[in-house]
């Protein structure tokens, strides 16, 4: 299944989800065709911090030298903006997942615990693991269970990510927040000179859209169009975030960028259309960087880019979608500073 269509299946699944808005008027609002009539609280206005999320590195296992990683599938609540309080799904958390971080050459031990209170799997997407690992919907996760993925990293440095996949299901489990990165390093990347301090100068970008009400919550309701072609949302968000602003520093900075959403296509830019370097796809290195001002990414698509903030310190510089016009967050220019 190519990454344009993997998203859009679901409608199977939606009775019994746990997506609900606490107080909201359900999944309402939808105008014909399933066009959210609620305008997008993306404001334009950047006050809320930009959220890295945690970097999670595995524990080696004296006995078998496997990196372990212990990951619980859960449900939680999220306050996005407004009053309003949804009710979410993460992977050791609220919403949204850890990075998880391996090299080429480990052998990874991934325990995965559903506590979502329904069927799940756990997808390594763009990772190569046996078949009987990877976590397609033909490995269902019973509710209450744990399910072990255990392979070798055996492919080049490159950004990835890790998703639910069952069966009918997959849509409203991601649009719930089950998603988050995997990075692999290898020699070859970890000998350039490329800005490579997680949360420093290295940042995840996970942009999703959903369809959220007045009051900040959202829910997943999708018409028959939608099931068939793809839900969109009215709003955007940044690693689960409205609206964040990010301190940069007047350096060379890394992106890794992660369309997550479920159906929406994005043409990413910087404002005043500032040119970077991407620097790799999905499968790893560019054979050399290639200059850009825009960036097109279909769902489920990553990309690495560098940007280049020397000689823009003390300046507010936005980063948007072309397509919709919306700048999804602001990075302000602080200080050169240099890592170890």
């Amino acid at each position: 299944m190519d990454r344009r269509s993997f998203l859009k299946t679901g409608g199977a699944g939606l009775a019994g989800l746990a997506i609900t808005s606490c107080g909201s008027s359900g999944g309402g609002g939808m105008g014909r065709g399933g066009v959210s009539l609620q305008p997008s609280l993306n404001t334009g206005v950047f006050t809320r911090p930009f959220f890295t999320p945690p970097e999670l590195l595995g524990t080696v296992d004296v006995n078998t030298g496997r990196s372990v990683f212990n990951l619980t599938m859960q449900t939680g609540t999220q306050q996005f903006t407004g009053s309003g309080v949804t009710n979410t799904m993460g992977i050791n958390g609220n919403f949204l997942a850890p990075t998880l971080r391996v090299k080429q050459g480990d052998a990874l031990n991934l325990n995965v615990s559903n506590q979502i209170g329904q069927e799940t799997t756990l997808h390594w997407h763009g990772m190569r693991p046996p078949s009987d690992m990877d976590g397609g919907p033909h490995q269902a996760i019973a509710p209450n269970t744990t399910w072990n993925a255990a392979y070798t990293v055996n492919q080049r440095a490159s950004t990835n990510w890790y998703h639910p996949h069952p069966h009918g299901a997959t849509a409203p489990q991601v649009y719930a927040g089950l998603a988050g990165m995997i990075i692999v390093d290898d020699a070859e990347t970890q000998a350039l000179s490329l800005p490579k301090t997680y949360g420093s100068d290295d940042f995840p970008v996970i942009v999703q859209d959903r369809d959220m009400n007045a009051d900040g919550t959202f829910t997943y309701s999708a018409s028959q169009m939608e099931i068939i072609q793809g839900k969109k949302g009215n709003t955007m968000l940044v690693n689960g975030v409205i609206d964040p602003v990010l301190d940069v520093p007047a350096k060379e900075v890394r992106f890794r960028l992660l369309n997550g959403s479920n159906s929406r296509i994005y043409t990413f830019q910087f404002g005043g259309g500032i040119t970077f370097k991407q620097i790799a796809t999905e499968q790893g290195l560019l054979p050399a960087p290639v200059n850009l001002t825009s960036i097109t990414m279909s769902p489920g698509e990553r990309a690495e880019i560098v940007v280049d903030f020397t000689a823009l310190q003390g300046q507010g510089i936005l980063f948007q979608d072309v397509a919709s016009g919306t700048s999804l967050f602001k990075a302000n220019v602080v200080g050169k500073y240099d890592y170890l």
